[in-house]
């Protein structure tokens, strides 16, 4: 009796024509940016982050640090720019905040007014200088200027499945750019949301310069640390198909950036001239709501 194995020669050749005859999603995706005043979205931002300095010599100026964080931001769109760019509204409601072990409230901020473009690129901000708290510091580092609403630079042309496209980003204050690439994954259902999902890959360059005062120089003369390194973020993004609006964001970083001390600062430190610094962390952003919001009711109505 002769052992029959075509079974198997059979399966596999099944197996490929059905591979052949699968259809293949060779659609081209466009990501199209739509606003409307009084849009309300509220969304609910969550970050863990480890920070560790490690001097040149001697004992680290501070202790290894963990920080969580939780609040939520309410951003209100409140003009429509003919050239389809708009002016949103953005406040950091309250949250909390866990450092080193210690629970810290997170109090609520005053308005900032970002102006963006069709693309739903920052071009201009305001409110960022009556910041308070962890925000003053941000404040003074960067503009936000040309960064993204949707956390990634959206393509100006249609995008098919597992097509990539690149751009900077100026990431001030020092002079480089941020490099940003762009994949398109796939679609996925969010809810009950059809959703486009992306990875971006990001690096940022550190090249920096601190006066005395903290805040950042232009001149080496006035500096009195020089900060050079860089950062890698690894985002994953779902947008709505119909207009480009943030569902969802999950994200990883990682950074490795040197202090180097410079004229008396070096000479009178104990850690000596140099200190690494390295950070890591995660963060989400998640849509909580999205509604319309009225005009105020006038008094007596």
């Amino acid at each position: 009796m002769r052992t029959k194995v075509l079974p198997a020669a059979v399966l596999g050749l099944a197996a490929l024509s059905l591979a052949a005859a699968a259809p293949q999603d060779d659609q081209a995706y466009e990501f199209p940016v739509k606003y409307a005043i009084n849009d309300l979205l509220r969304y609910k931002v969550a970050m863990n982050m480890s920070m560790e300095m490690k001097p040149e010599k001697g004992e680290s100026p501070m202790p290894r640090m963990d920080m969580r964080m939780s609040f939520v931001v309410r951003m209100k769109t409140v003009a429509v720019k003919p050239d389809g760019g708009a002016v949103i509204v953005t406040t950091a409601e309250s949250g909390t905040a866990t450092s080193m072990g210690q629970p810290v409230p997170i109090p609520k901020t005053p308005p900032v007014t970002q102006e963006v473009d069709s693309r739903g690129r920052v071009v201009r901000v305001r409110g960022l200088e009556k910041a308070v708290g962890p925000m003053a510091d941000l404040s003074q580092l960067f503009s936000m200027r040309s960064m993204p609403m949707q956390g990634f630079a959206l393509p100006d042309h249609p995008v098919k499945i597992g097509e990539t496209w690149e751009t900077e980003i100026p990431f001030p204050p020092g002079e480089a750019k941020a490099k940003v690439v762009n994949t398109l994954v796939g679609t996925e259902t969010v809810g009950s949301q059809e959703t486009l999902k992306v990875r971006s890959v990001w690096t940022v360059p550190f090249d920096m310069k601190m006066g005395n005062a903290g805040t950042p120089v232009k001149d080496d003369s006035q500096a009195m640390m020089f900060m050079k390194g860089g950062m890698e973020i690894t985002m994953l993004s779902n947008v709505l198909q119909a207009d480009s609006r943030l569902v969802k964001t999950q994200g990883q970083f990682k950074a490795a950036i040197d202090m180097l001390l410079q004229g008396q600062a070096a000479a009178h430190s104990p850690f000596g001239s140099r200190i690494a610094m390295s950070l890591s962390g995660a963060t989400t952003v998640s849509l909580v709501s999205a509604g319309k919001v009225g005009p105020p009711r006038k008094a007596g109505r």
